[in-house]
């Protein structure tokens, strides 16, 4: 076969109009002869009617020779024709397949193979392949017959189909008709394999350009993958040659910046590219050419005195130190005195003697970029090696001196806003287990004074010599354990019932001295120190009294072998350094009580999650993990605050910080330890006769409270629901002499009930009962005319409140 040696466009191959000038030639001379034979035939019987019959049919006889002449010739010249033109065009067709640079194959109209270019031969293995030999599909035969077939109606056909290696590629085939001949294009239709193509084609390219002009290419998909980084890029990022790529790439601030594996930001300009399909109709992904900018900033020169020496400087109020290539401190401004207070800090120090990593390593990795001119855009966290603990963030710059490369550390401390941070932190943890525990505490409480009610009812039925009655004051023993539990969870969360008087810390410790010596035991020496001159505080004593015995019981436990607990007080000014160097603490005058012992102390990976409720290092068992976060509840709530302090083996000190007093609170100090507790007023006589609506959803509780009330001679009516009880209140056919309802209850609660309750019956009193504390229930009472009951509660409780309210 002749192909063509001129340069033929790659355009749209031809179509049937090349083939149909022969075949248009022929029907030109079908069309004369017809013309001669109708006309002869016509002039036949003309001469039939004017001469003879027989001259007639002599002439019609020779027209239809000369027509059948012009037909035998006019078919031989189409043929002819389309002979010429056919092969004329084969030669075209098979020329523009040769030069395109897509994958074509001609064939004719069975779908015999004629021609194919190099591109097919590199997808099928031979020019002259088959296309059922590379789209291995059963049915394949019978695919290309009906696109052959829709080619001829409509000139043109498209399908897809799995073929290429192991049928793992998607092959689109395109087929047209071009006169007697179908032109085959077949392609990769997968985004992946063309991107595939790309790599392998970038991957081979030579980047001597991008290197010479300090740029750095990437090539990402249509999801923003990461598929290549040039070496400059890998470098910059922190990649290696032969490590694995990142995913993606991280940008920031509208992509001006560009993140790296250290943590570190480059200011970068970028240029966007799309990658086109082949087919056109969508791109596959990005080319990304990103110049870095903080590479082309002019590192300044030093002159060849000291960096500090400006005044400016030196008197800035940010703490600014000068570090060598050694990481050897050279120079230091005042502020930077002031912060490294305490410590070595002098010329040709280690950096890493004043400053501690945060993270461990980021420091040295950012003096490292520091020092080769790269400006960082993101502070290194650091904390400073003295004994109290405060932090920082560093800035640096990198300057040239006459002495060689330096490195300028700005340090803006951070202590007081991490500290706000971490407070902040913790005390949205404790509000959040603080709600759960609130909710568990009220739901137990309601169990809790089934179970001691119905112990109470129980026992009155016993002799105290009987087995029954030892057995049923165990049952009471340990539900009174659960509800001091239930307490703790209330303390922590700072949801009980605080009732804060002015005390003398004094007293308070003096009289918890003896109970003290019996819980931590004989091999434990207890020291009490007090201190001259203490000033009273506000506070409630039963919660300072559980905090101190908390205390107790954990330096217990910390000394298995014996050891000493001192319990020492004293009044510490604003000014005392344990004010200073915490800085949460508001500066006032405070009364300080310190718990230390001389046990195993506390490892300092545990110092920070000891105030959590749950955590304890105690083993199964042995520990509950609520007396210090109940500790950490009572101070906050009181609005006082707890520190501690611990070495591993040293032992641990605990500071609790009450605030003072005014001097004229003495008085009302000394008022109050000659006041009798309201609550544990002994009545005598717990019976009556009056009648009383007992409201309450939960079944026990209402049942042993209902007994128990009869039991002591009152009348009592029940209500299962708000609802029942309103009604009952206005039928009239009880005149009631007190109400006790539960707060909390479905539809109607007793906040609402009460409402109600005081239109009927204005003087009657109540009594609210409820699993939570006096105070979450006031807060959320309208009206403070009522007399609160908390559960869990004893039978001798109940009848005492009842008979103190109504003898009033």
């Amino acid at each position: 076969m002749n192909r063509r040696n001129h340069i033929l466009p790659d355009v749209i191959l031809p179509n049937q109009a090349d083939i149909s000038l022969g075949k248009q030639a022929g029907l030109n001379v079908i069309t004369l002869a017809l013309m001669w034979g109708i006309a002869s035939v016509g002039a036949g019987f003309v001469t039939a009617s004017l001469v003879g019959i027989s001259e007639g049919f002599l002439v019609v006889g020779l027209g239809l020779v000369v027509t059948a002449v012009f037909l035998f010739r006019s078919i031989r010249f189409e043929r002819q024709s389309v002979e010429v033109v056919s092969q004329d065009n084969f030669e075209t067709l098979a020329g523009l397949v040769a030069l395109n640079r897509r994958a074509i194959l001609l064939t004719d109209m069975d779908g015999r193979p004629l021609a194919g270019n190099a591109a097919y031969e590199t997808l099928s293995g031979s020019r002259l392949c088959p296309l059922e030999n590379i789209i291995d599909t059963d049915d394949m035969a019978a695919i290309l017959a009906g696109m052959r077939f829709e080619a001829i109606e409509s000139g043109i056909s498209k399908r897809s189909a799995f073929g290429g290696d192991r049928n793992a590629v998607e092959i689109g085939i395109e087929a047209t008709r071009s006169g007697h001949y179908f032109i085959w294009q077949v392609h990769r239709a997968g985004l992946e394999a063309r991107m595939d193509s790309l790599l392998s084609a970038v991957s081979a390219m030579p980047y001597s350009l991008f290197q010479t002009l300090n740029l750095g290419l990437a090539i990402v998909d249509g999801d923003g993958g990461l598929k290549y980084m040039s070496t400059r890029l890998r470098e910059w990022i922190g990649v290696g040659i032969d490590d694995e790529l990142p995913q993606r790439l991280v940008f920031k601030n509208n992509k001006c910046c560009l993140c790296t594996l250290s943590g570190y930001e480059i200011e970068i300009d970028v240029i966007e590219e799309p990658i086109p399909h082949r087919s056109g109709e969508a791109s596959i992904g990005r080319f990304l050419i990103i110049r870095n900018l903080d590479s082309e900033v002019n590192i300044p020169a030093a002159s060849a005195g000291d960096i500090l020496s400006d005044a400016i400087l030196n008197g800035a109020p940010l703490a600014v130190f000068i570090v060598d290539e050694k990481s050897q401190i050279t120079e230091f401004n005042d502020a930077a005195k002031r912060l490294a207070k305490g410590l070595d800090l002098r010329p040709n120090v280690r950096l890493d003697s004043i400053l501690a990593d945060v993270d461990e390593g980021s420091l040295s990795v950012a003096l490292k970029i520091a020092l080769k001119g790269r400006a960082l855009r993101k502070p290194v966290d650091v904390t400073l090696r003295a004994a109290a603990l405060r932090s920082g963030k560093v800035f640096m710059s990198s300057v040239q001196t006459a002495s060689g490369q330096r490195v300028v550390l700005y340090i803006i401390e951070n202590t007081q806003e991490k500290s706000l941070e971490q407070q902040f932190t913790q005390a949205q943890k404790m509000q959040a287990v603080g709600q759960l525990a609130g909710g568990v505490a009220h739901d137990f409480n309601n169990l809790l004074t089934a179970i001691l009610g119905f112990c109470d009812l129980l026992l009155a039925r016993y002799d105290t010599r009987d087995q029954s009655f030892a057995d049923i004051n165990q049952i009471k023993q340990n539900a009174n354990r659960a509800a001091n539990l239930v307490r703790q969870l209330l303390a922590f969360s700072r949801q009980q019932t605080l009732r804060p008087k002015i005390l003398d810390v004094t007293d308070v410790i003096a009289e918890l001295s003896n109970l003290l010596r019996r819980l931590i035991g004989e091999n434990i020496r207890l020291n009490v120190v007090h201190g001259r001159d203490l000033k009273p505080v506000k506070v409630d004593q039963g919660q300072l009294e559980q905090v101190i015995i908390n205390l107790a019981v954990n330096a217990r436990d910390a000394m298995p072998h014996g050891g000493d607990l001192t319990i020492s007080t004293r009044v510490i000014g604003s000014e005392d350094p344990i004010i200073e160097n915490h800085d949460p603490v508001v500066p006032a005058d405070y009364v300080l009580i310190e718990v230390r012992d001389t046990g195993t102390g506390i490892p300092e990976e545990h110092l920070a999650k000891i105030f959590e409720p749950f955590f304890t290092t105690k083993d199964v068992g042995k520990g509950t993990g609520l007396g210090l976060s109940t500790v950490y509840g009572i101070l906050k709530q009181t609005g006082g605050y707890v520190f501690v302090e611990s070495e591993s083996g040293a032992g641990t000190c605990f500071q609790l910080l009450l605030l003072a007093q005014t001097d004229e609170a003495k008085a009302e100090a000394d008022q109050n330890r000659l006041e009798q507790n309201p609550d544990a007023q002994q009545v005598a006589d717990l019976s009556g006769k009056e009648t009383i609506l007992l409201v309450e959803d939960e079944d026990p509780v209402r049942l042993f409270a209902s007994r128990a009330l009869v039991h002591k001679g009152y009348t009592v009516v029940e209500a299962v629901s708000g609802e029942q009880a309103l009604e009952k209140l206005r039928s009239g056919e009880h005149t009631f002499d007190l109400m006790i309802s539960d707060v909390i209850m479905p539809n109607m609660d007793g906040p609402k009930l009460a409402g109600h309750a005081r239109e009927l019956f204005p003087t009657m009193p109540i009594i609210f009962i409820s699993g939570y504390a006096e105070d979450v229930v006031r807060d959320n009472l309208a009206s403070e005319d009522f007399y609160f009951l908390a559960k869990p509660f004893s039978l001798k409780r109940l009848a005492e409140q009842v008979k103190t309210v109504l003898g009033r």
